[in-house]
């Protein structure tokens, strides 16, 4: 049988048959073609699972940041301590100032009722919240001097 070379200018060989060099114990279905790991080269890996995953990171980012947001305008409100100081504002809602500003009204307690104020006769403010739990500002006038 004799071999014609095919377009790579080596000889032809019948399909699937082992080239006569071939080592013992070894078939020649690979023919003379180097692995991947002969050459040095590595096998391209898909970046596709990288991109997934940076999306996904990214999303979630973009979700605590909303929910952290989301979170601060629900639960923002004039967190009144005792002991601050309050002035009536637009609608009838308690607005910090400055102690010493004339007709302020200091913050003696916070309550959950109106009931639980300890001198009825004085002044209160309801502070309504979003989360429904509403607080009670129990106030006496600031001394002024």
């Amino acid at each position: 049988m004799e071999s014609t070379p095919n377009s790579f200018g080596a000889p032809a060989a019948a399909p699937w048959s082992a080239p006569e060099s071939a080592p013992a114990g070894q078939s020649g279905v690979h023919g003379s073609a180097a692995a991947p790991e002969e050459t040095g080269e590595r096998p391209k890996r898909s970046k596709k699972p990288l991109v997934i995953g940076l999306v996904v990171a990214g999303v979630l980012i973009l979700l605590a940041a909303t929910g952290v947001v989301v979170t601060s305008a629900f639960n923002r409100s004039n967190s009144y301590a005792v002991g601050s100081c309050v002035k009536r504002g637009g609608s009838q809602e308690a607005v910090p100032v400055d102690c010493k500003e004339a007709g302020s009204f200091t913050v003696v307690s916070k309550e959950s009722k109106v009931d639980d104020c300890a001198d009825k006769a004085q002044p209160y403010v309801v502070v309504e919240r979003r989360s429904g739990k509403d607080e009670v500002l129990c106030l006496k006038p600031t001394e002024q001097k």
